[in-house]
């Protein structure tokens, strides 16, 4: 369950509001993207309106999914097409927030409702502009991956070269400890 401030409880209860999503990408300098008509200031920051151009899949936050998203910018001129190529997407961080609107245009609550990775952008080009699609993995599948890293002196050499503190690990889980009986201390 989400939280969302006062203001935006009570346009959402008299339901004289509007609903948009706001995206950052976070790149080498961050992008501010809302499927909005037009740009919309919120958090300092003014989020470019793409609202008959972009669209974005839907967010689907049921409990335990990890499904990600495809983002798509349509009508792209050409000369843009190859920032699209040339950039690196791949493991940038996107945020996606639902901003409950007033009808007067200002955003009273954006709360975050899914974050992620990007992967590469696929660009379909035609007629002088183009399609930039880029999906992105949701945050929660990366914590599902196997860790590439083990309890052995060769990966702890790899990360602390010198350290030699898993040396006898491998000989000391294979060695068998024999006791002597009780009776061997009764004499």
């Amino acid at each position: 369950m989400r939280t969302v401030v006062a203001s935006a409880s009570t346009a959402l209860q008299a339901q004289s509001l509007m609903i948009i999503w706001l995206v950052r990408l976070d790149l080498a300098d961050s992008i501010f993207l809302s499927t909005s008509l037009s740009d919309v200031v919120w958090d300092g920051k003014t989020w470019m309106g793409a609202g008959m151009v972009g669209s974005i899949d839907a967010v689907d936050d049921s409990s335990g999914e990890r499904k990600g998203l495809r983002f798509t910018l349509s009508s792209v001129p050409s000369e843009y097409l190859s920032l699209a190529i040339a950039g690196g997407f791949r493991g940038k961080r996107v945020r996606v927030y639902e901003a409950i609107c007033a009808d007067t245009g200002g955003v009273l609550d954006a709360p975050l409702v899914w974050s992620g990775s990007l992967n590469q952008p696929i660009v379909e080009e035609g007629g002088g502009s183009g399609q930039i699609s880029i999906s992105a993995e949701h945050r929660g599948a990366t914590f599902a991956r196997p860790k590439p890293l083990r309890y052995t002196d060769g990966d702890q050499q790899r990360l602390y070269p010198g350290d030699k503190s898993m040396q006898f690990v491998v000989s000391q889980s294979n060695h068998v400890d024999i006791w002597p009986s009780a009776a061997f201390f009764r004499k």
